[in-house]
């Protein structure tokens, strides 16, 4: 062992008995490393997999990261893989170009990028976040800025936000909030809570659609890309039990129970092609070429249709014909 390794491992000793506090421990490596005595600065070291407390430089580096314990990185990184079980923090911003996944926590104090699918079944909060691969967030999203997705997302957990712009679409079972408004291909959102601070502005867009049609949602989405542990496997069991085992018993049955719907908020418009809401506030219009609407919608405005509508029977809502 090193000199700079004893020296490292004597710190995250002193720091795990209680003999000195965090912000202790981080003014003492940063010390050290302004005197390069610990050979921490990224680039001399392939071995980036963190299971203590451990401070390092940013930069770019050619190796994966791995955080079990707990990692402050003190500048912008660049990274070809990232994961996450315990926690981190990184002061200026993340790009990892290759696979992320956050089971832990993860604080980026400026923007976050991510090369391909970003899997979040922890936390994760940033500035602003980017995706080039899209990504499926079971976990919490905090954004103080916008998300940019270039590709599918999927939320099954919470997601807070200033805006989403996604040229791919953007799939809701989970919560949203955000403070301004969302532009995708595709919004379908299966009848989770939200609130969207401005209008919705998609080629589709659906909102609690099974609700109106009565559907079992037996052909949810199935992803076991993120099996890696025993710990891991065990719960992804008993999520699919818990899932699928009562659904099948009501399609048996015959039953559809449902359950009880949950309001989605629109404060401004919501604008697309084909448009199937239902259990919606819309403080705005609602301008389409097709519009189906369910039951549980309130609009403030209009709906404006071109082609067709479809309401509901003895519904008293405001409706025009427009032209393309």
């Amino acid at each position: 062992m090193s000199r700079q390794e004893r020296l490292q491992d004597k710190l995250n000793a002193k720091l795990q008995a209680g003999e000195i506090d965090q912000e202790e421990y981080d003014a003492l490596m940063k010390k050290f490393e302004d005197l390069d005595l610990l050979g921490t600065t990224v680039g001399r070291s392939k071995n980036y997999s963190y299971s203590g407390s451990k401070t390092m430089a940013g930069g770019e580096i050619a190796e994966p990261v791995k955080v079990s314990g707990r990692l402050k990185v003190t500048d912008s990184l660049v990274a070809p893989a990232f994961t996450v079980s315990g926690s981190a923090g990184i002061d200026g911003s993340l790009t990892v170009t290759g696979p992320t996944k956050i089971s832990g926590s993860l604080t980026v104090e400026e923007e976050a990028k991510f090369g391909e699918p970003l899997k979040l079944s922890g936390k994760l909060k940033s500035k602003s976040l980017f995706l080039t691969g899209g990504g499926k967030i079971s976990g919490k999203l905090e954004v103080d800025e916008r998300i940019v997705s270039e590709e599918s997302l999927k939320i099954s957990g919470g997601v807070e936000a200033t805006n989403i712009q996604s040229t791919g679409s953007v799939v809701l079972s989970g919560k949203l909030n955000l403070a301004e408004g969302l532009i995708a291909k595709e919004f379908v959102s299966k009848g989770g809570p939200g609130t969207i601070g401005g209008s919705i502005d998609a080629e589709k867009v659906e909102v609690a659609k099974r609700f109106r049609t009565g559907g079992d949602g037996i052909t949810d989405d199935i992803d076991t890309s993120n099996l890696e542990s025993i710990p891991e496997l065990g719960k992804f069991i008993g999520e699919m039990v818990t899932k699928f085992i009562p659904k099948v018993m009501t399609s048996v049955m015959g039953q559809r129970d449902q359950g009880e719907p949950k309001i989605l908020e629109v404060k401004g418009d919501v604008k697309g092609q084909e448009l199937d809401i239902s259990y919606t506030t819309v403080g705005g219009d609602i301008i389409g070429d097709n519009i189906i609407i369910g039951p549980g919608v309130t609009v403030s405005g209009t709906i404006k249709y071109v082609s067709t509508v479809t309401l509901p029977d003895d519904s008293d809502y405001r409706v025009e014909q427009i032209s393309k």
